[in-house]
């Protein structure tokens, strides 16, 4: 997330903040209800999931006893088919 907020506030630094906070939440609601994104498509791991954020998608994969976060990326670039390439 300080990559997306470091891109963001080149441009718009006030709003970088906004936008990071916004994901925090997002990936905090994970906490509660670690099986409420959907399933990742195309993937073999099962419970490799997603939240969207727009235009960001936080791409998570839920164990037995915690939520690894893989990659949170822009939902207009396409992800790639490998996880070694995240």
């Amino acid at each position: 997330m300080r990559q997306i907020h470091r891109h963001i506030a080149n441009d718009q630094p006030a709003n970088a903040d906004r936008v990071v906070d916004r994901l925090t939440r997002r990936v905090e609601q994970l906490i509660e209800h670690p099986h409420s994104g959907r399933v990742v498509e195309g993937f073999l791991q099962g419970d490799l999931r997603e939240l969207i954020e727009a235009p960001y998608r936080i791409i998570y994969l839920v164990g037995r006893d915690r939520i690894d976060i893989l990659t949170v990326r822009d939902t207009r670039r396409v992800l790639p088919r490998r996880l070694d390439e995240w």
